[in-house]
């Protein structure tokens, strides 16, 4: 059967606040991981921020450097081998840049046995160009192509922009993919309508702000997870 749940995107900006929610979420059903990105790593030091991070959780730690990828070819393996280095487990690539840069980036992270998740569309207004922004609909279809025959399993889709997320799992059409959705929660988007998209699919919500800055967090991961029950 398909797995669902929810990676918390932890982009807050103190080891603290990262530490207290951790412990508060880790053995909670149905949470199957934590994202970092830059509001903790360009502070602490992104080997820190791990260690820390897997002191207090045996789940999975996702890198996501907003947004990687996006440098020349040759700093793929540099890029990986400091990844592999910190002891995050994935990490995640919006290779805007084309082709070359997401050959070398997407190979020398899997080289480092690190998992590799290919994002192509933001969750944000006016990212596309027939939305008023700077990206082809074509070139968001390009990047999940490419990455399919790169090897790449793990693809994040917008939860909040739901018929772009449906044209570009079909545009895969990878049965066995693993998809990965912010913009779910604070950004509009709806997490049951996300399941029932992805119902074949293993699955996980990216969800963040909608839980660290919940009175309650765990209340809040418990209504969420009602969602994915139902």
């Amino acid at each position: 059967m398909p797995k669902h749940g929810i990676v918390i995107a932890c982009d807050i900006d103190s080891l603290s606040s990262m530490i207290k929610l951790v412990k508060e979420t880790t053995r909670i059903e149905g949470v199957s991981g934590y994202k970092i990105g830059f509001t903790l790593t360009l502070r602490y030091g992104l080997s820190t921020v791990v260690e820390i991070m897997k002191q207090n959780t045996n789940l999975p730690v996702i890198f996501d450097y907003q947004k990687a990828g996006n440098d020349i070819p040759s700093m793929g393996k540099p890029f990986a081998k400091i990844c592999k280095e910190s002891g995050v487990d994935s990490v995640i690539i919006f290779p805007f840049t084309g082709p070359e840069t997401q050959k070398e980036f997407t190979f020398a992270l899997i080289e480092e046995g690190l998992n590799v998740i290919t994002g192509s569309h933001m969750t944000h207004s006016k990212f596309l160009a027939s939305d008023g922004g700077y990206i082809e609909r074509k070139s968001t279809e390009m990047i999940f192509q490419w990455a399919k025959v790169l090897g790449c399993g793990s693809f994040v889709i917008p939860g909040n922009r739901i018929d772009y997320s449906q044209n570009l799992i079909s545009v895969l059409n990878k049965p066995d993919a693993i998809f990965y959705s912010p913009g779910i929660g604070t950004q509009g988007g709806s997490l049951k309508d996300f399941i029932e998209m992805t119902k074949n699919y293993e699955s996980y919500a990216i969800i963040g702000s909608a839980i660290y800055n919940s009175s309650d967090p765990v209340l809040k991961i418990l209504e969420f997870m009602s969602e994915i029950s139902e």
